[in-house]
């Protein structure tokens, strides 16, 4: 044959059908540098793509070596995906034959890579060219019987050939057949979402006339092929390849097919050899397909095909895998029993419970749920040893989840007190697998296997929640009983996951379990927990989370408060539980204030015992700080809670002092640390004296909201007491005014007390807020803490003659902040804090916002507020925007009306200009409130808006036509539409046709006519 490579003009590198195979062969050679290694990929994958790139594949494929022929392979594939879709028809009946014959020839030459490839060339070659794709496993097994397959008709279908020939298929063959299916299923499933609907439907439509025979081969492969020899060993591997090829086939014609009657019958047929031949051979790969296909294909499989499946999990290879998935956690891996098993119980759960009582079904499902019983018995920890129960716990969640489900159904009272049983045995082994190891055993774990164990125990918590929601109170006292009998017995690992279980379950909101907690507060478990001993650290710290969930039943039984107390303060002490020890002091006392202030004298004692201790970390002291102030806030008298405030101060105030020795040492780390702990306590302080959310409730029914009546010693010794707050928080001030959180723990103290009434601790007069906010500047740290701390006072001032004062001091310092800044740009999110404050003078203090002295500072604010609107930073844009949408709210006044007489056209024309063109897709919600409002607010809106569409180039006629159709829009909706249009067509530089159908309809309908 005439080499045409030798001939060409300008000829590659390799110069024959020889130096190409050399220079295959150098590809795969060792030791090559990554610059000959690319040159030699380049070079081929030149001649791969060129006109002789199927003559060069043919002549790789004729080649003795198997890498030049899996190379010729690879060629074939390379090319079809260049051109395989544009070959005339005489060049695709010569590439069909081509392939198919060389396939053939590989399978022959037992050359099982290469045959893999070239099945996945034929399938891309007959999805590439569907007109052949009817008649692709006919050809192909016709092929491999040796018969002529040029001149087949178009009713002649693999499948009405004589079985006794496909018989005599040999099996290396039949497993290319096979491969070429599954190559089939994937390809076709990998080019679907890449094509046009129509190729999707041409695709599918000749797909469709194929699956029979697919189907066919599937199932005479699983059914009966080598049967009638009894060649074991030959028949085998093709079951388990046609095993893989179903489970593609099926995945694809239930995603991508129409589903047709007979095409379901043939794939439930297919299902049936499938488990029958897992049920014969019990052939690992086999069954992996199968979990794939219960997994994927579930539709297809009736009571038939899971009665049979259920058959063998309960078989002698079933209760042999289980028996060593119990006890080598190894074993895992290796077997396909545990995936089987799951992919059977997450579709069968309501079937397996509804058949519990049935005389012919019900021991079938109870040895199954038995089980998934066992399955949690599996040797070692979760996740860390134990493989098993993770999958079993997917199962368990579905089963309880379902049951959930019936039970609100109403459809569970046949089998719910089997349920309930069954819950109960499965939840007592999770209490059992969620036990940590020994202290010793645990720290020499790897930090992953720590994390996977925590992890476990996290999703084991929603489990055993929801089964006492189905099991109810006598999960609670298994559980409650479980601790106090493991703590007898002085097993401390078996009362932690006891404790934890309980802590899960969050029942001790429940009255009906109060005789259960009752039992176990008040039995020795936690007094000997309390043991200095390193084996009781866990069950320690989840004893005290318990204790912490637990308020409401304490609320209800204060009774036992004092025993928790007596446990939880010794806690303080140990730093492994300080801090958690203080979260529950605070839950406790802020549910149980009332019951717990007779105890005031042991906490204010322990208190001061905790406060000097190591473990008085910033947290911990923060908690304990608010614990003792929800007791004080309590208190009957006000005279006794200001008494019990001064103790506390006592404590602020000496570590305020001490910051301060300690930055005047150079310590400046130190002195910060100990001044943030100072005002992070007197801040919990502050928050925990406000009055509970149901003591706040406003009486609607009484005649007035009256003060109670204080007298004249109690002033003075609250008005004593703020002073001293105050000289605290200017000192704080005066020696870290630089720290961001300083600055936020004061506002937070001011804060706490906007909300109380006047005579309360942290209820400042208005002037000392004032003084402390017109302390601040610019550059003051976390001055947006400030300006939102100055809108909440402005929230809580009451308009009258008496707060005029502080609110005038308040605007003319934001003026002084606003100067400071000068542009919006210099600090978006403090430009936005500004106008947020500046927002909230409104509406109860607009009127002294407006007539602030000189005028000049009125100017100042309401400039920038237009300013705002003209940046481009979102945040100060859309403050900006919502100030003035607030504003245009406000009732009519004489100071209104001449801010709008003097700022209407600056604004009209910082909005026109934000429209044309300037402003972002999602600015435009927040420019439909203002700018519908203006237009309705004031009649020379209208003329301001065309000034400033004139300023812009706008066309009169265009511009006339926004700006009457603004006036006639109905509704928000149809002004945000008008906006949108108009910003839309600025943004296309065309001010024509822009105009929202809808708002055409309302020109024509306008009064006016025309423009």
């Amino acid at each position: 044959m005439e080499d045409p490579i030798r001939n060409q003009t300008q000829a590659p590198a390799p110069q024959s059908f020889q130096d190409v195979e050399q220079l295959v062969m150098k590809l795969y050679q060792p030791g090559l540098s990554p610059q000959e290694l690319f040159e030699i990929q380049r070079s081929l994958h030149e001649l791969q793509l060129s006109e002789h790139g199927w003559d060069i594949a043919n002549a790789l494929l004729g080649s003795q070596n198997q890498t030049a022929r899996f190379f010729g392979a690879l060629t074939y594939t390379i090319k079809l995906n260049s051109v395989g879709g544009t070959l005339d028809s005489d060049s695709k009946d010569s590439l069909e034959k081509n392939i198919l014959h060389w396939i053939v020839t590989c399978a022959q030459q037992n050359d099982h890579r290469t045959t893999t490839k070239l099945s996945t060339t034929l399938a891309l070659f007959y999805l590439l060219n569907t007109d052949k794709l009817e008649l692709a496993v006919t050809k192909l097994t016709l092929g491999c019987l040796g018969k002529e397959t040029s001149f087949l008709g178009e009713g002649f279908k693999i499948r009405n050939v004589d079985k006794s020939e496909l018989a005599t298929l040999k099996p290396d063959f039949y497993k290319m057949i096979i491969l070429f299916i599954a190559a089939l299923g994937d390809e076709a499933g990998k080019m679907m979402p890449t094509l046009t609907p129509q190729k999707y439907s041409q695709l599918m439509e000749e797909y469709e006339k194929m699956i029979p025979d697919v189907l066919f081969l599937i199932h005479f492969a699983l059914a009966e092929y080598g049967r009638s020899t009894g060649d074991v060993e030959s028949y085998t591997p093709i079951c388990n390849y046609a095993m893989a090829s179903f489970a593609t086939i099926n995945h694809f014609c239930l995603n991508h097919g129409n589903q047709k009657t007979e095409t379901l019958t043939s794939l439930s047929a297919c299902l049936t050899a499938s488990i029958n031949w897992c049920m014969t051979s019990l052939a690992e790969d086999a069954l992996e397909q199968l979990v794939e296909i219960m997994s994927t294909g579930s539709r297809i499989f009736n009571e038939a095909h899971y009665g049979a499946v259920s058959q063998l999990l309960r078989s002698d290879w079933a209760k042999q895998s289980l028996q060593s998935l119990q006890s080598e956690p190894e074993y895992e891996s290796e077997s396909q029993f545990l995936p089987l098993m799951l992919a059977y119980g997450e579709t069968q759960v309501q079937s397996l419970l509804e058949s519990i009582h049935d005389n012919e079904k019900g021991p079938a499902a109870r040895e199954i749920v038995d089980t998934m019983q066992e399955l949690l018995k599996c040797q070692g920890y979760p996740e860390v040893e134990d493989q098993v129960i993770p999958g079993a716990l997917e199962f368990w969640n579905k089963f309880v989840e379902d049951i959930e489900d019936c039970i609100g159904e109403g459809t569970a009272d046949s089998w719910i007190s089997y349920a309930k049983e069954v819950v109960n045995v499965m939840a007592q082994q999770i209490c059992y697998k969620i036990q940590v190891p020994p202290p010793l055993d645990w720290e020499s774990w790897p930090a992953d296997d720590k994390k996977s164990l925590r992890d476990f125990r996290t999703d084991v918590k929603d489990l055993l929640q929801s089964s006492y929601r189905i099991i109810g109170t006598p999960l609670v006292e298994l559980f409650a009983g479980r601790a106090t009998q493991a703590a007898l017995n002085s097993n401390f690992i078996r009362v932690e996951s006891s404790l934890f279980s309980l802590v899960a379950l969050e029942a001790s909101s429940d009255e009906h379990n109060d005789t259960i907690f009752a039992s176990l507060f008040d039995s020795s478990l936690y007094s000997q927990i309390l043991t200095d001993d390193d084996l009781n650290r866990r069950s320690h710290s989840t004893g005290i989370f318990l204790i912490g969930q637990s308020t409401m039943f304490f609320a209800r039984n204060p009774q036992y408060l004092p025993a928790a107390l007596n446990f939880l303060f010794p806690s303080l002490q140990d730093p492994k539980t300080s801090d958690q020890a203080s979260r529950a002091i605070h839950s406790l006392c802020s549910s149980c204030r009332k019951a717990l202030v007779p105890e005031l004298g042991n906490f204010l004692t322990q208190y001061e015992l905790f406060i000097s201790l190591p473990t008085a970390n910033e947290f911990a002291v923060e908690r304990v700080s608010g614990a003792i102030g929800f007791l004080l806030q309590a208190l009957p008298s006000l005279s006794n809670t200001i008494s019990g405030v001064n103790t506390l101060l006592t404590y602020v105030k000496t570590g305020i002092a001490s910051a301060k020795g300690l930055l005047s040492q150079g310590q400046t780390e130190d002195g910060r640390g100990v001044a943030t702990k100072s005002m992070r306590c007197l801040s919990s302080i502050a928050k925990s004296l406000q009055a509970p959310t149901d003591e706040n409730l406003v009486d609607l029914e009484a005649e007035d909201d009256k003060e109670p009546v204080i007298d004249d010693q109690t002033k003075q010794e609250l008005h004593d007491l703020q002073s001293r707050i105050f000289e605290i928080l200017s000192d704080t001030m005066s020696i870290l005014g630089d720290d961001g959180d300083i600055i936020e723990d004061i506002c937070s103290v001011f804060k706490a007390g906007f909300t109380e009434p006047h005579y309360t601790p942290f209820h400042f007069a208005a002037n000392i807020v004032v003084q402390f906010f017109q302390a601040t500047t610019i550059t003051t740290p976390r001055i947006e803490s400030v300006l939102r701390m100055g809108c909440s006072f402005l929230r809580s001032l009451r308009s009258d003659p008496e707060t005029t004062q502080s609110v005038t001091a308040l605007a003319l310092h934001l003026a002084n902040l606003i100067q400071q800044l000068q542009d919006p740009r210099a600090d978006a999110e403090i430009a936005q804090s500004l106008l947020e404050m500046l927002t909230r003078f409104m509406p109860a203090h607009i009127d002294t916002l407006l007539t602030i002295q000189p005028v000049s500072l009125v100017e100042t604010l309401l400039g920038f507020t237009v300013t705002a609107i003209e940046v481009p930073e979102p945040l100060p844009k859309r403050s900006a925007l919502t100030f003035w949408n607030t504003l245009l709210d406000l009732p009519p006044s004489p100071n209104l009306n001449a801010v709008l007489s003097h700022y209407g056209p600056t604004l009209s024309s910082a909005i026109i200009g934000q429209l044309c063109g300037q402003a972002t897709r999602v600015d435009l919600d927040f420019f439909v409130g203002p700018l519908r409002k203006l237009v309705r607010r004031d009649v020379h809106a209208k003329t301001w808006l065309l000034d400033a569409l004139a300023q812009r180039n706008v066309d009169g006629v265009v511009a006339r036509r926004f700006v009457m159709q603004l006036g006639v829009a109905t509704t928000q909706r149809a002004t945000k539409d008008l906006v949108s249009a108009f910003w839309s067509a600025s943004m296309g530089v065309s001010f024509g046709g822009y105009v929202p159908q809808r708002m055409a309809r309302a020109e024509m309908m306008s009064p006016s006519g025309s423009t």
